[in-house]
């Protein structure tokens, strides 16, 4: 095998890759001219530079095209789970009573049966509190599923989706 010197190669695509908002980068040949190799030595060079996350595409050829995305993303996450979980600042978040009230009651409530059963109290006793307690049952046990609904948990979301690509049929991670 002959070895090319390419360390002027690796200075030149390390100023390239330096330019202001240069982020996406097409970085294409013909199958076989040494793209991974020339990668793979610039990487080892300027490992300390840049953050290194390796995919292969090949492990995707098997897929759909709308599923490539789905399976990249859940690289993505295993490998910065696995090596970076630390360091990612995960929210898990549960926003205060008095938050979570103003929002369900904005975006929930229904007061119109709350309502009528409040104003059907009038002067009687019995059925009407009733009413309203059953009202009142429903519009808490309605905010604890509201409650419920917008907490924010980085990691749970996380675990959910790679158990849906992992219980995806035919995706390459399939295992159930």
């Amino acid at each position: 095998m002959i070895d090319i010197d390419q360390n002027e190669i690796h200075k030149d695509f390390k100023k390239h890759l330096a330019i202001d908002n240069n982020r996406r980068i097409l970085f294409t040949a013909p199958f076989g001219t040494g793209k991974s190799t020339m990668l793979d030595k610039f990487f080892k060079e300027y490992d300390k530079d840049f953050f290194i996350c390796k995919l292969h595409p090949i492990n995707y050829s098997v897929s759909a095209n709308e599923d490539v995305f789905e399976l990249i993303k859940y690289d993505l996450l295993t490998y910065l789970m696995a090596n970076f979980y630390e360091e990612l600042n995960l929210e898990k978040e549960d926003f205060t009573l008095l938050l979570r009230s103003q929002m369900f009651i904005m975006e929930r409530v229904k007061l119109m049966p709350l309502l009528s059963a409040i104003l059907g109290m009038n002067e009687k006793v019995g059925q009407p509190i009733v009413k309203f307690l059953e009202a009142m049952q429903s519009v808490i046990k309605d905010f604890k599923a509201f409650s419920d609904e917008i907490k924010i948990d980085d990691e749970d979301d996380i675990e959910k989706f790679l158990k849906e690509i992992n219980n995806l049929k035919g995706s390459m991670y399939e295992s159930g």
